[in-house]
């Protein structure tokens, strides 16, 4: 691959172009253990368009290079040159992205909906791999760092609405962008995981009644993912529904998360389980131990019953 001009403007660094053809090259290859689902025609289309969105807006490809040099930091941790370029390209992104934001056009939909995607998944990927970082801070809040990815998370969905249309007429698609097929595992939910029992009872007993409604309807929906993972490929795009699980859940369980409330903590607890069954994807591979040490960390010893299940299910897995 050739670098054009405008992506050497854009980077604004040619004397280190071999970096970021590293990082192209990176990005273009792929997950080896995350499949979209396609062939490989198909797959060979999509990686062009996103790269001719990237060539023509800064702010998708400065994204595409942090999560690149991220990836690379998770393979190789002990060069946190890596780490340092993926920080780099991030904040490039978020400069370049600042002005165009709140823009509702053609042109800036699709990318702008790619660059909240990719923004969210690195808000996401990177604490964990932060810690490997040279001088980073040993009282790192990572239950904070999560629901702040979980808040970037949630900005997809306003992009999304506030380009509704545009983003129809640019991808030519006609149905949900991100389809619900939980309704596969709802038949044996109860009988498949009786842990699901359990954690509903603690809800109803400890919500207030006005919040009980949406939060059910979040924790048992967290399960129907789990049981839908578990019918899937490793490899399969479902997993997806990992990272968007939160995105749609009642504001009452946020509300719960950000007071650090002891339900809250519980059900990050299981969604830890959740983000185990896919341990096998580079961003999803940290998280589930570090998930469940803090929670169980902010909780008093009369909640530790509840986590027996989420620490038996993260301990055996290989």
């Amino acid at each position: 691959m050739v670098l054009h001009a405008a992506l050497l403007h854009h980077l604004n660094l040619a004397a280190t172009t071999n970096v970021h053809l590293l990082l192209l090259h990176q990005w273009l290859k792929g997950d080896d253990e995350v499949s979209e689902d396609h062939d490989i025609q198909t797959k060979k289309r999509e990686n062009d368009h996103q790269m001719d969105l990237a060539f023509a807006h800064p702010y998708l490809l400065h994204t595409i290079l942090s999560l690149a040099a991220l990836r690379l930091f998770h393979k190789e941790p002990h060069n946190t040159a890596y780490y340092a370029q993926a920080s780099s390209h991030n904040l490039a992104a978020l400069q370049y992205a600042r002005p165009n934001i709140t823009q509702s056009s053609r042109e800036h939909s699709e990318p702008l909906f790619l660059f909240s995607a990719f923004t969210s998944l690195y808000a996401f990927a990177e604490p964990p791999l932060r810690m490997l970082s040279s001088g980073h801070p040993f009282t790192t809040d990572l239950i904070g760092d999560l629901l702040v990815s979980f808040r970037m998370g949630r900005g997809i969905l306003a992009i999304t609405a506030s380009n509704k249309d545009h983003l129809k007429e640019a991808t030519n698609r006609n149905d949900e962008l991100w389809p619900d097929e939980t309704a596969e595992g709802m038949p044996t939910l109860e009988a498949d995981f009786p842990q699901l029992l359990r954690l509903l009872d603690l809800v109803g007993r400890h919500c207030k009644e006005e919040h009980k409604h949406g939060i059910l309807e979040a924790v048992t929906r967290l399960f129907a993912i789990m049981s839908l993972l578990q019918r899937r490929s490793v490899t399969d795009s479902s997993m997806r529904l990992i990272q968007t699980w939160h995105m749609h859940a009642d504001p009452a369980l946020s509300t719960l998360w950000e007071a650090r409330d002891p339900i809250g903590m519980v059900i990050l607890a299981y969604y830890a389980v959740l983000v185990n069954l896919r341990s096998n994807v580079w961003f999803f591979a940290r998280w589930p131990p570090l998930i469940l040490d803090a929670v169980q960390t902010s909780l008093g010893s009369e909640w530790q019953e509840y986590l027996i299940w989420p620490k038996n299910e993260i301990e055996r897995s290989p």
